[in-house]
């Protein structure tokens, strides 16, 4: 930040602030508790006559106004460090004796060192969870990662964290015979994990001389060790369901994704209450194209089951045309496997996105045209918010579909060809 007195001094206050995005990539258990991120704040010169940035004042006597907030802890919990003339050295951490508690509405006091020159003010912030807003470099403040096998095979990459940051466990992991990965744990001989896929290590793990932390993976003979899918994922979380899929749209390309974003758990597609179960839509662009025949009820059959809706081979064919799924066969089989749901006649249970899924996951209570959905949250934005119009099914129409905007706008539509997006049911008993 910058001051200036008329004659006037000038003086720059110089908040560093880091935002900490993290995007967890793989099956993984809620981390929503967990703080990765630093305060925001803003520090200004009560009565200054503001100008490109620099704060403009009439005495060498002035009050600094200090604006702090974090969205996991209380004010009082922020703990905040102002350097009136050197920048903060970034490649040491602070001592502790320096920082100071923050409090709501604080001012601080402070005398201009010259009536002519700019004058500069540094400062950093920091949460409870450790998370600092400068970002910290440099040899004395990383700590390397490593992740032993433990009696498993396979190598993975050190990672590296550092001092003021959260880390994400890896994603990947060793495998044994006969033996499941349970997770990591700092104590080779723990028959528990610390920390599992995906899982963030808060900053405050970072604040140590002991630079190199090793992890340990942990193993178990008996799949009961292992938590089931629902118990570890939460509704917006990404998760690799067991299938590989060639039929991605966007923008005139086509390319090949997988993953899945989970929409609701316990209860499966068919309304049925069962402890355990998680429904997943498929995530980026639309898994199948969808063309619109002169039946009157040839939007509204993807509403109720849309794998075992008897399709003759010409309308079949019609109906599934792009990049691989040919026919109603070829699409089932995408879908069978293990972990999939099954109705009393050992269907796949795998229907289109309906508007109920979209109420459902967000909380509100009707679709509306044009209404602005709450996907603005981070939480909805992955499920329902891509580069290209999501489609969903079943609107006021029979031959209309709804479809989110990238924007979030919602609507329906009477266009010819529909990407429609699948939701599939995984079995309540499925571990990890």
């Amino acid at each position: 930040m910058t001051i200036s007195k008329k004659k006037i001094t000038k003086l720059s206050i110089i908040v560093s602030l880091f935002l900490i995005l993290m995007q967890l990539t793989s099956v993984c258990k809620a981390t929503n508790e967990i703080d990765v991120s630093p305060p925001w704040a803003r520090l200004s010169v009560v009565g200054a006559t503001e100008s490109g940035g620099t704060n403009y004042v009439t005495s060498t006597e002035v009050k600094i106004q200090i604006y702090a907030h974090d969205d996991k802890c209380a004010d009082t919990e922020i703990q905040y460090y102002i350097s009136k003339d050197t920048p903060i050295d970034n490649k040491n951490p602070l001592d502790e004796n320096l920082w100071q508690t923050y409090e709501s509405g604080l001012t601080i006091d402070y005398t201009l060192p010259s009536l002519t020159a700019t004058n500069k003010l540094y400062a950093i912030f920091r949460d409870k969870s450790g998370n600092t807003s400068l970002i910290y470099e440099g040899p004395n403040v990383e700590y390397t990662i490593k992740y032993d096998a433990n009696g498993g095979t396979g190598t993975i990459a050190d990672g590296t964290a550092y001092h003021g940051m959260a880390y994400i466990v890896t994603n990947q992991y060793p495998t044994r015979e006969d033996y499941y990965f349970i997770g990591w744990s700092l104590d080779p001989q723990s028959n528990t994990a610390t920390y599992e896929q995906g899982d963030i290590i808060p900053a405050t793990h970072f604040n140590s001389d002991q630079h190199t932390i090793t992890l340990y993976a942990v193993w178990s003979a008996n799949k009961a060790d292992l938590a089931l899918l629902a118990d570890k994922v939460s509704i917006g979380d990404y998760v690799n369901y067991p299938v590989y899929y060639e039929n991605v749209y966007a923008n005139g390309t086509i390319s090949s994704r997988t993953g899945w974003r989970v929409i609701s758990k316990n209860v499966d597609l068919n309304g049925n209450t069962s402890e355990g179960t998680v429904n997943l839509v498929s995530a980026g662009c639309p898994l199948t194209y969808y063309h619109v025949a002169p039946a009157a009820d040839s939007v509204e059959a993807l509403t109720t089951n849309f794998l075992t809706t008897e399709f003759d081979e010409y309308v079949t064919k019609r109906k599934f045309v792009k990049n691989g799924f040919i026919g109603y066969t070829n699409l089932k089989d995408v879908f069978t496997n293990i972990y999939t749901a099954t109705d009393g006649e050992n269907n796949p249970l795998v229907r289109s996105m309906i508007a109920r899924d979209i109420l459902d996951t967000t909380g509100q209570l009707e679709m509306e045209i044009g209404y602005e959905m709450d996907l603005n949250n981070p939480k909805y934005s992955g499920l329902y918010k891509n580069a290209v119009t999501y489609w969903l099914a079943s609107a006021y129409y029979t031959y209309s579909l709804w479809y989110v905007s990238s924007s979030g706008g919602v609507s329906s539509s009477g266009s010819y060809e529909f990407g429609v997006r699948p939701v599939v049911s995984l079995k309540s008993n499925v571990k990890t």
